[in-house]
């Protein structure tokens, strides 16, 4: 809510989407989950070299693929990464992750 208050912008790729349905949510789930940020989305496209990069950072720091990749996204594009995936803390030299309590 926070974001729509102060017009930010929040960023996703295929792979968010992704990623969303390989946990079980259905397309038009996606959708709906997207529908009340609908003027504060930003999609951006994963460059090849986000994917090369990522995945050579997963198999050297032990982490899953999308979360190097992710972290690749939020950097290359100037964004804040706000998760509570403890794996982030392996890319601190990449990006720095804020928790969703830091912006409350």
């Amino acid at each position: 809510m926070k974001i729509i208050r102060e017009n930010g912008v929040i960023i996703y790729s295929d792979l968010t989407v992704i990623e969303l349905i390989n946990i079980g949510y259905r397309m038009y789930e996606v959708e709906e989950l997207f529908l009340p940020f609908k003027n504060n989305l930003s999609y951006v496209e994963v460059a090849r070299e986000e994917i090369g990069k990522g995945n050579d950072l997963a198999f050297k720091r032990d982490i899953p693929k999308g979360d190097a990749i992710h972290a690749l996204i939020a950097r290359n594009n100037n964004a804040i990464l706000i998760t509570l995936d403890h794996h982030f803390q392996k890319l601190l030299d990449i990006i720095k992750p804020y928790k969703p309590q830091d912006f409350l």
